[in-house]
């Protein structure tokens, strides 16, 4: 089974593109094959347009409460997805940061997304993971992907988070920054702790799969601060993964607005 993980970024660029790593499955073993990076938003759907199953680090749902609040009448996934298709950035943004619950709540967890320790996805300043919502959500759309586990549909898409993947193989969280001049010694040893793991001959813990990848795409990782490509090598692992699971990891009970984060501790990041 051929399929890929991107690293995602709302605005796309030479500096700053798209990571996405293309492997395969086969059995126990997923084969890493090798890095594209894609600076814009149409390289990246064109990438899209010639895979079956992706992984992308990024919120593709949204907490019901603030869905319901700006989208009243949109009571299925397609309803939502059909609203946000002509949504602009500046008017996603206007209602992310405008919203108020009733007790002043501003931006909204879900259940996965506290299990997780991840951020808001109605967040859309410092780390911008609304943005990369709207973006990302309007990119699968273009191309025909569904959620897996959650709709039917031929093309599937999962919510990967590459810091749990990190977090598994090391016990740390802290291991990037866009900033080269902030990147520490603990960081890079994160890193390096990473691309050990992928480089052993033994299961991933957790995912169960073993690793086949070459020096020549191991080479830099983790040297690289940014660990844009790495994320898109973890994005990937946990694709793979969820494709050897019942519903691709996905419980039942996971409302298709809201979607999950996807990852071998499910139990931690759902509360099935």
């Amino acid at each position: 089974m051929m399929l890929a993980g991107a690293d995602y970024t709302s605005a796309p660029r030479k500096r700053k593109p798209i990571a996405v790593c293309h492997a395969e499955l086969g059995g126990a073993e997923v084969h890493i094959l090798r890095l594209e990076d894609c600076p814009s938003h149409e390289e990246f759907e064109r990438v899209l347009r010639g895979l079956s199953l992706v992984g992308i680090d990024a919120p593709l749902g949204q907490p019901l409460a603030f869905l319901a609040a700006i989208y009243p009448e949109a009571m299925t996934r397609a309803e939502v997805v059909a609203k946000l298709r002509d949504e602009t950035m500046e008017t996603w943004v206007e209602k992310c940061r405008s919203y108020r619950g009733r007790d002043g709540e501003r931006e909204l967890f879900r259940a996965c997304d506290r299990r997780a320790t991840a951020c808001s996805p109605m967040k859309c300043f410092f780390i911008p993971v609304g943005r990369m919502f709207l973006r990302a959500v309007q990119s699968l759309e273009n191309t025909g992907f569904v959620l897996a586990g959650l709709q039917d549909g031929e093309k599937k898409a999962v919510e990967a988070y590459p810091t749990l993947a990190v977090e598994n193989l090391t016990g740390q969280r802290s291991y990037k920054t866009d900033d080269p001049r902030k990147d520490t010694e603990a960081r890079r040893e994160v890193r390096r702790q990473v691309v050990n793991a992928l480089r052993s001959t033994e299961p991933l813990p957790g995912y169960g799969l073993k690793v086949k990848i070459s020096e020549d795409i191991l080479a830099g990782l983790a040297d690289d601060s940014k660990a844009d490509r790495l994320d898109a090598i973890l994005a990937a692992i946990q694709t793979a993964w969820a494709a050897t699971q019942p519903n691709f990891g996905v419980p039942v009970s996971v409302d298709p607005r809201e979607g999950t984060i996807v990852d071998f501790k499910r139990p931690n990041l759902t509360g099935a």
